[in-house]
């Protein structure tokens, strides 16, 4: 008989066919180009009868799979088909118990069971009553030869039912499995376990049939009011404000469930919140990195001491927060855990090195706001940068003039280049002339400041300290404003030549002897100005730049 009789006779339901052709013998075990049996196809349109009748000729098809592992009771789970899956299930219980249970675990190409797929496709009835025939189907062991008797049930990407559930946002099936298999595996991909997955994969609009369901009765709603109601006050608020209404509602209900599930997984298996994927990150480091202040406060309240904990790049959650700028978060552990600020990750770096690094002006400023103390701003990692050689280095403007501007940050510290931030700035491009400018003229007079900030210092042609009279104190102020002022003109000329550039990048007037002189004086004046803040008679070499570079603007100027 041709396989396409055959088939089509199945799909269409057509039952008198097998009566009438009973006495025949013809093959059963004929499949389509993908492998689909005669039961397969039966089971996918849901022809019982005819299924039956398979069956009784035919029993060894419910173990017969096509091109992609499926049984007939996978197409069945996929489907959601509760007749079709029981049949299939009493159809095994006439065999004997090991028959049975093999038919439950089977496993398709990507290793999933009957069960696993009912989860992927949200069929909670098919989960229920597979459940109900075979809780070892929630169970599973890493090591088959330590349990014989129970089959490795995970899928090829090692996922267990509860953490597919869970990975789905399908928490009623989560917590039906929690409920109905008190043991049940918890496992997940990569090392993670059901924690991991409720973190990462946070509630979005429409993930759950009850979701679904409340947005569609928006619609409805609607609807009536627009019948019953038309342009009454209630009704144009309704229309104004009903978006938000709806997706407020649909919001609350998944996180009251995952709220719900986390606190029944934390009861049952407390050991998870502590428990790291393959990179050594815990839940509690995802929801650092996500901003769940919820969470993290809830895995805090379990046990503070995960703040503490870090994963395989040294990094706690802190790191990770400031990282990815989660304020909140930032917040709830300075409160709950201060002393997670001293916690260095595998380069030595503090969290406000990493908050510096991705450029986060409200994480910095947290931390400075915070009174964090001075040796913890001034930290060096293993290459010996502080957080402001970091934002000097990743061209963080703002972070950097806030860092410069602030009293505990040591401006002048020197990493394992041998270089300060003033070296790094003359050196990179990433800020434009005026940032370069600004940064350097507020980098010197901090500098100075420091300098004269006390009575005591320090000599460095005696090489003695010596004490400031008030005197030479108020000279000192006023040597401070004059090289404000000096500063801006020696900076204006090394950032802008006077004359400008060739095509070549060369300076104009570089044939020119007040451009030269004028060059010469400013690196003096860049290089030597706090030295000439303490002898009167090298402020005449001070002048005598400024002019000659006043000069130099002069002649460019009558050049052009």
């Amino acid at each position: 008989m041709d396989v396409e009789v055959l088939f089509n006779n199945v799909i269409s339901g057509n039952i008198s066919f097998f009566e009438e052709t009973r006495g025949e013998h013809f093959n059963l075990e004929q499949v389509t180009e993908r492998g689909n049996s005669i039961l397969h196809v039966a089971a996918k349109f849901g022809k019982l009868e005819i299924m039956k009748k398979v069956l009784d000729s035919q029993p060894s098809l419910l173990y017969m799979t096509n091109c992609k592992g499926n049984t007939a009771l996978h197409i069945a789970a996929i489907l959601g088909n509760v007749d079709t899956t029981k049949l299939l299930i009493t159809s095994a219980k006439d065999k004997e118990v090991e028959t049975r249970m093999e038919l439950l675990r089977m496993q398709n190409q990507e290793k999933n069971t009957a069960l696993h797929e009912a989860i992927r496709n949200y069929r909670y009835d098919i989960v229920e009553l597979l459940i109900r025939e075979d809780p070892g189907l929630a169970l599973f062991t890493n090591n088959a030869e330590e349990s014989p008797g129970l089959a490795l049930f995970t899928n090829n990407a090692e996922e267990s039912p509860l953490f597919l559930a869970v990975d789905l946002r399908f928490y009623k099936i989560a917590l039906h499995i929690l409920e109905a298999v008190p043991n049940c595996s918890y496992g997940g991909r990569k090392g993670m376990n059901v924690l991991h997955a409720a973190v990462i994969n946070r509630p979005k609009i429409g993930s759950v049939t009850l979701g679904s369901l409340i947005l569609r009765s928006e619609t409805l709603i609607s609807q009536w009011i627009e019948a019953k109601r038309p342009n009454t006050l209630i009704s144009r608020w309704i229309k104004a404000k009903r978006p938000n209404i709806f997706k407020f509602l649909v919001k609350r209900v998944l996180e009251i469930t995952r709220a719900d599930f986390v606190s029944k997984m934390l009861e049952k298996f407390p050991d998870t919140i502590s428990e790291g994927d393959v990179s050594g990150r815990l839940p509690l480091h995802y929801a650092a990195y996500y901003g769940d202040t919820e969470v993290v406060e809830q895995f805090l309240e379990k046990n503070i001491s995960l703040a503490y904990k870090k994963d395989k790049e040294g990094m706690s959650a802190l790191h990770i927060s400031a990282k990815e700028g989660r304020v909140n978060v930032i917040r709830t552990l300075f409160t709950k855990c201060p002393y997670t600020f001293e916690l260095l990750d595998n380069k030595r770096r503090t969290a406000l090195h990493l908050a510096v690094e991705s450029g986060d002006i409200d994480a910095v400023e947290i931390f400075l706001k915070k009174k964090v103390s001075q040796d913890i701003i001034n930290e060096q990692d293993e290459e010996g940068n502080t957080p402001l050689h970091l934002a000097a280095i990743n061209g963080r403007y703002e972070i950097l003039t806030m860092l410069v501007d602030e009293g505990k940050v040591d401006k002048w510290a020197i990493n394992k280049e041998g270089k300060n931030i003033a070296d790094i700035i003359q050196l990179d491009n990433q800020f434009t002339e005026s940032e370069k400018e600004t940064i350097m003229l507020k980098w010197n007079r901090m500098k100075d400041v420091h300098m004269i900030s006390s009575e005591r210092v320090h000599d460095s042609q005696t090489n003695r300290v010596v004490t400031l009279t008030p005197d030479a104190k108020k000279v000192a102020e006023i040597n401070i404003t004059a090289v404000t002022i000096i500063t801006s003109v020696t900076f204006a000329a090394a950032f802008q030549v006077p004359g400008g550039y060739d095509n070549t990048g060369k300076a104009v007037l570089i044939n020119n002897g007040n451009f030269r002189w004028a060059v010469l004086l400013c690196h003096i004046n860049r290089h030597q100005a706090p030295e000439l803040l303490h002898s009167q008679k090298n402020k005449v070499v001070i002048v005598i730049s400024v002019f000659s570079n006043l000069r130099a603007r002069s002649r460019s100027y009558h050049q052009n």
